[in-house]
């Protein structure tokens, strides 16, 4: 079973067209790794608002959490607070 909803097979979708969601993963993973803003993210990740997106809604539904712990087997990445802006952090 996939970890993440996205990737589980829904048939034909209509809309704007799909985002790659391994582009999205590595980009909240940028995120959680360097501490850094959302905006300070480098251009060859997805773009910020769109991580940003993704990681509120797996945060919320628990899907982080399960991403973090197959990765990495712990969830030591995700106790400290991700920053939205330089100097704001994020409750």
């Amino acid at each position: 079973m996939p970890l993440l909803p996205e990737m589980k097979k829904q048939g034909p979708r209509r809309g704007r067209p799909s985002i790659d969601i391994r582009w999205v993963v590595n980009s909240v993973m940028w995120v959680l790794q360097a501490r850094a803003p959302w905006s300070a993210m480098p251009q060859c990740y997805a773009p910020y608002q769109t991580a940003h997106r993704y990681y509120l809604r797996w945060k919320k539904s628990g899907v982080l959490a399960n991403i973090v712990l197959t990765l990495f087997e712990n969830d030591t990445i995700l106790e400290r607070p991700v920053t939205r802006r330089s100097g704001v952090r994020a409750a």
